[in-house]
C-alpha cells in the first residue's frame, strides 16, 4: 500500500488523504518490525503534514496514535511486570504528554470530534492514574461533559456505532458500574 501511495503522491503531492494514509502505513510497518520503518519516521511524516495543513483534526488524531503507541512501547515490554510497567509509564510521561497535547489539539479544532476527545480524556485519566500532573479534575469534568455532548448528538448514521462506543469508554473513567453497562449494551 505504501509503494501505491508514494506513487500516487508523485502525481498529487498534496492530496491529504493519501498524505494521511502513508503516515498509517508508516505507523504500522513500524509497530511490525518492518526494516527502516520506525515510530520516529511516522511522527515526522505527520509533522511534515501538519505544516500544510495546521487545523486538519484528522492529522492530529493520527499524530496522537502515533504518539500513544511510542509511549505504550516504552513500557510495556515482555517480561515486565505490574509495577516496573507502571514506574516505566511514569517515567516516560514526555511521550504521554505529547500523545494528550495532539489529542486535545484535535478536539479543541472541533468539539464534535468525540474520538479525539474520549482519547484525551483517556489519557489525562492515566497520567492521573501513574501520578503525572497533566490535566485538572475540574478540566476532565470538562471535557468529559463536552464528549458526552458530542457523541450523544452525532446526528452521521456512519459514526453512531462509534459514538456509542465512545459512550462507554466514557462511562467506564466517569460512570458507575451500572452505567457503565447500559451504554455498552447500547
Amino acid at each position: 500500500a505504501l509503494e501505491y501511495l508514494e506513487k500516487g503522491l508523485e502525481v498529487q503531492p498534496d492530496d491529504l488523504p493519501a498524505r494521511r494514509e502513508t503516515g498509517i502505513c508508516l505507523q504500522r510497518l513500524a509497530q511490525a518490525g518492518a526494516p527502516g520503518h520506525s515510530i520516529e519516521r511516522a511522527r515526522q511524516h505527520y509533522e511534515t503534514v501538519l505544516k500544510d495543513h495546521p487545523r486538519d483534526i484528522e492529522t492530529w488524531a493520527l499524530l496522537g496514535r502515533v504518539d500513544k503507541e511510542a509511549w505504550v512501547q516504552s513500557w510495556r515490554r515482555p517480561g515486565s511486570d505490574a509495577k516496573t510497567m507502571h514506574d516505566d509509564a511514569a517515567y516516560e510521561d514526555a511521550l504521554l504528554r505529547a500523545a494528550m497535547r495532539s489529542y486535545e489539539r484535535a478536539y479543541r479544532a472541533d468539539p464534535g470530534h468525540f474520538f479525539s476527545g474520549i482519547n484525551a480524556l483517556t489519557l489525562a485519566h492515566l497520567a492521573d492514574h501513574l501520578g503525572i500532573q497533566a490535566a485538572s479534575a475540574r478540566e476532565r469534568e470538562v471535557m468529559a461533559g463536552a464528549v458526552r455532548f458530542a457523541a450523544e448528538n452525532e446526528d452521521d448514521e456512519s459514526q453512531r456505532y462509534w459514538a456509542a462506543a465512545t459512550r462507554g469508554d466514557l462511562e467506564v473513567l466517569v460512570g458507575t458500574p451500572d452505567a457503565v453497562t447500559r451504554a455498552y449494551k447500547e
